[in-house]
C-alpha cells in the first residue's frame, strides 16, 4: 500500500503574496511613467512663467495618477482575489 503525498503550495495569503511581488512592477511603472511625462513637459515647464509653470505640473501630475492608476489596475488582474493561491 502506497502512501499518497499532497504537493498542495496552496498558502493561506497567497493573494497578498501574489500583490506584494507585484509590488516592484508597479514601482518600474510609475517611474518610466514619471520620467515619460518629465520629458513630454521639459520643453514647456522650461520657457513658462510662474503660474504657466504651476498649471502645468497639475496637468503633469494628473496625469501621472491617471495613468499608473490604469496601469496598477492591469497589473492587479494579474493576481484576482477569487484565484487559488
Amino acid at each position: 500500500m502506497k502512501k499518497e503525498i499532497s504537493n498542495s503550495q496552496l498558502v493561506v495569503d497567497g493573494h497578498q503574496r501574489a500583490l506584494k511581488g507585484l509590488e516592484s512592477q508597479a514601482e518600474a511603472l510609475r517611474l518610466s511613467i514619471h520620467q515619460e511625462l518629465e520629458a513630454k513637459y521639459a520643453d514647456q515647464l522650461a520657457s513658462a512663467g510662474f503660474l504657466k509653470r504651476w498649471i502645468l505640473v497639475l496637468q503633469k501630475n494628473m496625469e501621472i495618477k491617471r495613468r499608473f492608476a490604469q496601469g496598477k489596475r492591469e497589473i492587479q488582474s494579474k493576481a484576482p482575489p477569487d484565484a487559488l493561491y
